[in-house]
């Protein structure tokens, strides 16, 4: 398994700890009276287990697994993948932690930091989108090159 596609797992690992214990946290104040319920800790963990985890993991495995790019394919560029790891991860933390922290503080730069936080995490995915693209291929298109 490749450096970065163990990167890519081991980081939604984490994020699904994280959103585990925000849950736990969540668990506690409205079943044990444990503080107040803030409203932002909601999506904050459900945007660590669905981004963070999930989406994570579905692309780490999708660079490990899916068909290596054509052989001389110039839309192939790995690089790529570094860029959308860097900001899935950008914009999960920043998210996650502007959805909490924005509960505490009228501030409206928490409320910017979430909605850029956003757009990394859309970036990220069209990237990753464009990025994977060579690597969707009929087996027949590498058999004709075969033949010729």
């Amino acid at each position: 398994m490749p450096p970065l596609v163990r990167r890519y797992i081991k980081t939604a690992f984490a994020f699904l700890v994280l959103g585990l214990l925000t849950g736990l946290h969540i668990s506690a104040v409205q079943y044990l009276g444990f503080g107040v319920m803030r409203q932002g800790y909601i999506p904050a963990h459900a945007h660590m287990i669905l981004v963070g985890f999930l989406l994570m993991v579905i692309m780490g495995v999708a660079l490990w697994m899916f068909p290596k790019p054509a052989e001389g394919d110039p839309r192939w560029k790995p690089a790529r993948f570094e860029l959308v790891y860097w900001l899935i991860v950008v914009g999960v933390i920043g998210r996650s932690t502007g959805e909490i922290v924005r509960e505490y503080s009228l501030a409206h730069g928490w409320n910017v930091l979430v909605f850029g936080a956003s757009c990394l995490e859309v970036l990220a995915v069209i990237v990753f989108v464009v990025g994977m693209l060579p690597r969707i291929r009929s087996p027949r298109e590498d058999y004709s090159k075969l033949t010729q």
